[in-house]
């Protein structure tokens, strides 16, 4: 409900369209100029790097991080040319089906600056909405490495927009989809957006919890894929073993019924 809540207030003030979770922690939300006091839970005191994740939007502007002795960062959250989102609204038989187009906001990880105590961290924002979803304090050590081996996993592992894979789907009925991958490389996880249900299958595989809350599924490689609500098999069982119960029960009243006329 609160990321319905959330999405529902960027589109009708913003124009803009993000499905992002909050992890659990909320967003702090700035609609033009303020600053906010954020008091560290870090026990680092020297030689740290402040991270902070935060939205950028052509609605965005500037963040500014400082503390009482030093200038940290800032971070420029403004998009000016950004992807656009359609959104299709289903109509009634006699109601047409209604189209909205929003411009796409984006979370992203940005480093900061370094931090060299832990009094408390200033945001200040400039802009008509920023939004900071989670800050981050690493040592500047760890931070170097782990920047080290995210490039070393780069340049093993490319990426480039060919190989984002394609994915369709059709929805059968409400408890079963027939899922077509294509263009996958490598072996992936599938992101099934309904709430987590451990009764979920696709091709006999029990989902793990993506975020906490929805159905994440391994994906091997390309083909078609079945999705299904496991309780729905043993309801369709039930409803067979019922049907032959009742044609059972039929049978031996007709056949009762053809005794006692016969006699």
């Amino acid at each position: 409900s609160d990321l319905i809540s959330w999405r529902d207030f960027l589109q009708q003030k913003y124009n803009l369209d993000n499905q992002d979770f909050d992890y659990g922690g909320g967003w702090s939300i700035s609609e033009g100029s303020h600053t906010l006091a954020i008091k560290q839970s870090s026990s680092c005191q020297s030689d740290c790097i402040l991270l902070a994740r935060v939205m950028t939007s052509p609605q965005g502007g500037k963040m500014r991080f400082s503390n009482p002795r030093q200038t940290i960062g800032e971070i420029d959250t403004i998009n000016p040319n950004p992807s656009t989102v359609t959104r299709s609204l289903k109509g009634y038989p006699d109601v047409a089906d209604q189209i909205f187009t929003y411009n796409r906001a984006d979370f992203l990880w940005f480093e900061v600056g370094q931090l060299s105590d832990s009094l408390p961290i200033n945001i200040s924002t400039e802009g008509n909405i920023n939004v900071v979803n989670a800050l981050a304090v690493v040592p500047q050590r760890e931070w170097e490495e782990l920047k080290r081996q995210a490039s070393e996993l780069a340049q093993r592992l490319p990426i480039s927009s060919s190989d984002i894979p394609e994915v369709s789907y059709q929805k059968l009925d409400p408890t079963r989809y027939r899922i077509k991958v294509t263009g996958l490389i490598h072996p992936a996880t599938l992101a099934f957006a309904q709430n987590y249900d451990p009764f979920w299958r696709l091709a006999n595989q029990e989902p793990v919890p993506l975020y906490s809350m929805i159905n994440g599924f391994s994906i091997p490689g390309n083909g078609e894929y079945d999705l299904t609500f496991l309780p729905q098999k043993r309801v369709n069982l039930g409803f067979t073993i019922s049907a032959m119960t009742l044609f059972v029960l039929l049978l031996l009243v007709y056949n009762s019924q053809h005794k006692h006329g016969a006699t």
